[in-house]
């Protein structure tokens, strides 16, 4: 079952917090057309829902994203899940000449999505 509790716009979840993302559709025809209109005025919006939703026994997070046409549920992990990264950040100096290189090597390197131009040597389960 999926808990619609809220509203948000869809920059304000940090892409930090997506877990997984679940097809959803409507269930049975008294749900086709509750189902269309949300996802319509979501995507009309720009709008997500936020949801509570019973997931393997356990209460998650989620929001529902509309994607050409149909839901999509993403679980969420609890922001208390997600781990301080300390400091990362590289100590490194960097000159206006290196990043004007470093500029020019991504747009060399611009194009398709990754999904589409790569691919996995290792075995899928």
């Amino acid at each position: 079952m999926i808990e619609v509790v809220g509203f948000v716009h869809e920059t304000e979840v940090d892409p930090l917090l997506y877990a997984r993302p679940y097809w959803v559709g409507a269930h049975g025809p008294g749900a086709q057309k509750p189902y269309a209109l949300l996802v319509e005025a979501l995507a009309r919006t720009g709008r997500l829902a936020v949801c509570k939703v019973a997931h393997r026994s356990r209460e998650r997070l989620a929001v529902l994203r509309p994607r050409n046409g149909i839901l999509v549920l993403y679980t969420l992990h609890w922001p208390e899940e997600i781990r301080d990264p300390g400091d990362l950040s590289s100590p490194a100096p960097t000159t206006d000449r290196e990043l004007a290189l470093a500029e020019l090597l991504r747009a060399e390197m611009e194009g398709a999505w990754i999904s589409v131009t790569c691919t996995t040597t290792t075995p899928r389960r």
